[in-house]
């Protein structure tokens, strides 16, 4: 049951960061494509120290790509997770993602072949209501640009889980891991490019301190 210390161990970190992206979004930064440069940058730095010192296992060019586009929805999602945070309360834009298990149950039984159990189902169900009720304003649905955003997000989570649970099926975690960060970057480089001078003004402006955070 190690499984569920890690989950409840991940739930905690990532309450943390998003309470640091909303002060980040807010007080610092204007431009939701800064923070994921930055978190690209620090991914592929990650991604060759796990290639110093412990090497990758062997993958087929095939799923290599697969890697590569797992990594592409890594960067997607963190763009439509930051517009969402700038423009919505970050207690109405979290829940939403508990939409995310019902775009995996239908991927998992069309491309994995997994079935779930009724209790499985209902799970999924009072999530969802959950997430619906808890992101809606005095209880009256709403479906604004941020809704829409993390709804995408959520797809591209759903179809970033499905790829990574079936490459890990022929190489260990952090093999993956480096080799979607780096699909990551790929796709960053043009976008760095061209944001990289208002990366330099908010550094000016706020110092080195919105880098660290």
């Amino acid at each position: 049951m190690s499984w569920v210390l890690f989950t409840i161990l991940a739930t905690l970190m990532w309450a943390l960061s998003n309470l640091i992206d909303k002060h980040i979004l807010t007080k610092w930064v204007k431009n939701p494509i800064l923070p994921v440069m930055i978190a690209g940058v620090i991914g592929l730095i990650v991604s060759f120290l796990i290639y110093l010192f412990r090497g990758y296992s062997e993958l087929s060019l095939f799923n290599i790509f697969l890697s590569f586009i797992a990594g592409v929805t890594y960067f997607l999602i963190l763009i439509f997770y930051f517009k969402a945070l700038k423009i919505e309360e970050v207690s109405r834009v979290i829940p939403l993602f508990y939409f995310t298990p019902l775009f995996v149950l239908l991927f998992a039984v069309l491309f994995l072949e997994e079935v779930f159990t009724p209790l499985n189902y209902l799970g999924i169900f009072l999530l969802i209501t959950g997430a619906i009720l808890i992101s809606s304003k005095k209880f009256g649905i709403s479906f604004g640009k941020a809704f829409w955003l993390i709804v995408l997000a959520d797809i591209l989570i759903a179809i970033n889980q499905i790829l990574t649970k079936y490459l890990l099926n022929f190489a260990d975690f952090w093999t993956i891991f480096s080799y979607t960060r780096i699909g990551s970057v790929l796709v960053l480089i043009p976008i760095f490019y061209f944001s990289f001078p208002e990366l330099v003004r908010t550094v000016k402006r706020h110092g080195n301190k919105v880098i660290g955070v």
